[in-house]
């Protein structure tokens, strides 16, 4: 988790133009989102493959999977609720 951590306050750091800080807590918790959101995308795409008889998960299987996991994200967050309570954030 400590190594995502730095991976995204890097990206922030490269991203932003302007002088600006983020809270080690907010580093924290966007790192256990992505973690969540990467495993909710690897259970759809093992899903995906399973409901096309395959017995290994490709890039195509993914593809499928990202329009309806990018529009649950982005609407409502319901749909990682309960992966979140599977998933808590650890303390360091």
């Amino acid at each position: 988790m400590k190594k995502c951590a730095a991976q995204i306050r890097q990206l922030y750091s490269v991203q932003l133009s302007f002088s600006s800080t983020v809270s080690s807590d907010a580093v924290i918790l966007v790192a256990e989102m992505l973690k969540v959101f990467v495993e909710e995308a690897t259970r759809r795409a093992v899903k995906q493959a399973g409901s096309e008889d395959c017995d290994t998960v490709d890039i195509e299987h993914f593809e499928k999977i990202l329009p309806q996991l990018a529009t649950c994200a982005l609407l409502s967050g319901r749909c990682f609720q309960h992966a979140l309570l599977r998933s808590p954030i650890k303390a360091s």
